[in-house]
């Protein structure tokens, strides 16, 4: 069975992510509230009870955890928050962490569908309707507590953490309890927790991993791969198209993840990669002195994402214009320097605006820019590859060069992630690379 990624690898923004050694499916979680862990905030509708912030630990060592009290008036004592409308007929997640206080019972509720009871003392469920419900103990009295739920109801939408006794009806004497980190999910199950704050956090649906090892490192093509942009899913292929494994993710409302709206954006590129020969030039055609380069990741039509070339590596993004900016180099290859052969590498590029920024194992490299703004000129299939670049400007001619290395995880974010997230995604997968 698939096993989640380690927690400190980055997901808010990930586009895809495709891991070449283990198969396993990557969950980046969703969370459609705001302000999660703070129930002060407006956001959040407070009926016959306040909040009171920054009271206890959290579960996360902060003190961020907040005090739910109740007032003296009858009846249901809650909070609420209906920030999304869930579609009837879907399954939706709705989760709470908790801690008993004078008050010991907490439910889950969603208007007239379904609704979940647990007991804080002791961690177990008591009352359930309409609802697959979980709890599971978060350390230092606190439970993390969650609801599944089918929506049925056209014309409600609303989301409830209620202070319980029993009956939920009763004259409030000023009891209290404990909450942080609320999360609302369109899914079946639950996910890890996502904080968030102004803004909601989206996924478009599960990345799933769809290819074992793999070398790409042969004189014909016959292991280059691509992504396949036909439709709103994409696809590792083989050169044949023939889908390897099944498997793709969607990628949100933009469509399909292409050369233009991912390359000529802020993005961040990660590839874990291992060079198996350094020396340049490895075509089908006949060889061309201006083309003296290994596609590491590329666009198949004109030069764009990672290339090599005996001593340096580049990271270019190219409009077809008459020039091809090179955005970021370094010195590969050579005893002493960044990157030698027959290792294994994290490389990451990042742009934001027109600075792109690369990191080896974690460590920026400095900066480069470029004049390129836009997918102006850019050739026709439009297809993001891996290890193959055809160029039929240089030299007059049409060449394709493929790479020879391995790759073994890659991901792409619609974003330009900080130093410290591309560390952690180094240091959360080193250990398979012996780094």
């Amino acid at each position: 069975m698939a096993v989640d990624y380690n927690t400190t690898v980055v997901t808010s923004g990930l586009l895809a992510n495709y891991d070449f050694t283990n198969r396993k499916s990557f969950t980046p979680t969703q969370n459609l509230f705001t302000y999660s862990q703070d129930f002060t905030n407006a956001n959040w509708v407070k009926n016959t009870a306040t909040i009171t912030g920054n009271t206890v630990l959290a579960p996360d060592g902060t003190l961020t955890g907040q005090t739910l009290t109740e007032d003296t008036t009858t009846g249901q004592h809650l909070i609420t928050q209906s920030p999304v409308t869930v579609a009837v007929g879907n399954l939706f997640t709705l989760s709470v962490y908790a801690k008993a206080g004078t008050r010991t019972s907490i439910s889950l509720t969603s208007y007239g569908e379904g609704y979940s009871v647990f007991n804080l003392s002791n961690g177990t469920i008591t009352q359930t309707g309409g609802a697959v419900c979980t709890i599971t103990d978060a350390g230092n009295g606190w439970y993390r507590c969650s609801a599944t739920i089918t929506k049925t109801n056209v014309t409600a939408n609303n989301f409830y953490i209620i202070m319980w006794n029993g009956t939920n009806n009763y004259l409030g004497t000023g009891g209290n309890q404990y909450i942080w980190g609320a999360q609302l999910e369109r899914n079946s199950s639950l996910n890890d927790y996502v904080a968030t704050t102004t803004t909601s956090s989206t996924r478009s649906t599960n990345i799933i991993d769809t290819i074992g090892r793999y070398n790409m490192s042969n004189s014909y093509g016959n292991n280059a791969i691509y992504i396949n942009t036909t439709n709103s899913f994409m696809q590792f292929t083989r050169a044949t198209a023939v889908p390897k494994d099944g498997g793709g993710a969607t990628v949100g409302t933009s469509g399909a993840l292409t050369a233009s709206n991912f390359l000529y954006n802020d993005h961040t590129w990660e590839i874990w990669f291992r060079i198996d020969d350094r020396t340049p030039g490895n075509t089908i055609w006949t060889a061309d002195a201006n083309e003296g380069v290994s596609a590491l990741s590329a666009y198949q039509g004109y030069h764009a994402g990672f290339t090599y070339s005996s001593t340096v590596m580049f990271y270019i993004i190219w409009n077809g214009a008459a020039s091809s900016p090179t955005c970021a180099s370094w010195t590969v290859g050579a005893s002493g320097a960044q990157i030698n052969q027959d290792s294994w590498y994290q490389m990451v590029v990042t742009r934001s605006g027109n600075v792109f920024t690369p990191y080896i194992n974690g460590v920026p490299l400095g900066t480069g820019s470029t004049t390129v703004t836009s997918a102006t000129g850019i050739s026709t299939s439009n297809n993001l590859w891996l290890g193959k670049t055809a160029n039929v400007a240089a030299g007059a001619g049409a060449f394709v060069y493929y790479s020879k290395n391995s790759v073994a995880n890659m991901k792409m974010y619609n974003r330009a992630l900080s130093a410290e997230e591309i560390n952690s995604n180094f240091q959360a997968l080193r250990g398979r690379f012996g780094i």
